[in-house]
């Protein structure tokens, strides 16, 4: 099975570098080309935060189950 990052990720106009727990870091050009990419582990976004040089940094953790938000209280910002 594949996964993708959340769609909302795709509005980040600047480079992006994807941060996974092992501390691999992954580079794409922007939002757009981070969610196109293609993963075979579920990942979810833990932390978004602003790095020198125009880029965007990405942290995500392994998402062990599907995220279930019964109330609708988790947002993307």
């Amino acid at each position: 099975m594949t996964y993708k990052l959340e769609p909302g990720l795709s509005r980040i106009t600047s480079s992006v570098h994807l941060i996974l727990p092992t501390g691999e870091i992954k580079e794409y050009r922007d939002g757009k080309a981070a969610t196109e990419a293609v993963f075979d582990k579920r990942w979810k976004v833990t932390e978004l935060r602003a790095a020198g040089g125009n880029t965007v940094e990405v942290i995500v953790e392994e998402a062990v189950a599907p995220d279930v938000d019964p109330i609708g209280e988790e947002t993307f910002f």
